[in-house]
């Protein structure tokens, strides 16, 4: 499936566009969302011509990360992987010393839905405490898989938001299992 143009027949939509490199960064972000949630296929993105992705369908979502983000990045990565009968956290996140002055790095997903949650972000960075600067983000790629009936989705317009069931548990376990593997990573050392 080849997409072009999407709407650039729509004289209304082009009013509400922000600047060439806002839309871009936009369309960077969700191609770059869709490939880490379907590591298991192609997905290619070129801009005037020049390629920017061809990504081959992987073997999981370390080769995928390996694919779109830098090749010195990918030492600094820990796997997480917690799972019980509610709810499993997967994922990659990366030692204190790979560490970013914007989120930009940071992504979560709720049922392979791409979300903004505070809940999360705040578990994250709570492990992280004492071992990344003030203001610094560390790389982030983790998947929440859990019951639909455990969380409502219907909160933001665009879905980019969840209300969990169960907040502080869903924070602990998050706290919990980050902790856990920068724990293990230090001992490894």
């Amino acid at each position: 499936m080849f997409i072009k143009d999407l709407f650039g027949q729509i004289p209304v939509r082009k009013k509400f566009l922000k600047s060439d490199q806002t839309e871009w960064k936009y369309i960077v972000d969700m191609v770059t969302h869709y490939a880490l949630v379907h590591p298991d296929k192609l997905w290619r993105l070129t801009r005037d011509g020049k390629t920017v992705y061809d990504l081959k369908p992987g073997e999981g979502l370390f080769a995928r990360l390996s694919a779109l983000y830098a090749p010195d990045w990918m030492p600094h990565l820990r796997e997480v992987m917690i799972q019980d009968e509610q709810l499993e956290i997967m994922g990659y996140v990366s030692d204190a010393a790979l560490t970013f002055a914007s989120s930009d790095f940071f992504n979560v997903f709720v049922n392979n839905r791409p979300v903004q949650d505070k809940i999360i972000k705040k578990a994250v960075m709570d492990a992280y405490y004492r071992q990344v600067a003030p203001g610094m983000t560390p790389f982030v790629t983790l998947f929440v898989q859990l019951k639909p009936d455990l969380l409502d989705i219907n909160v933001h317009p665009r879905k980019m938001e969840v209300r969990f069931l169960d907040p502080g548990s869903m924070y602990t376990r998050v706290h919990e299992a980050i902790v856990h593997v920068l724990a293990e990573q230090k001992v490894n050392s």
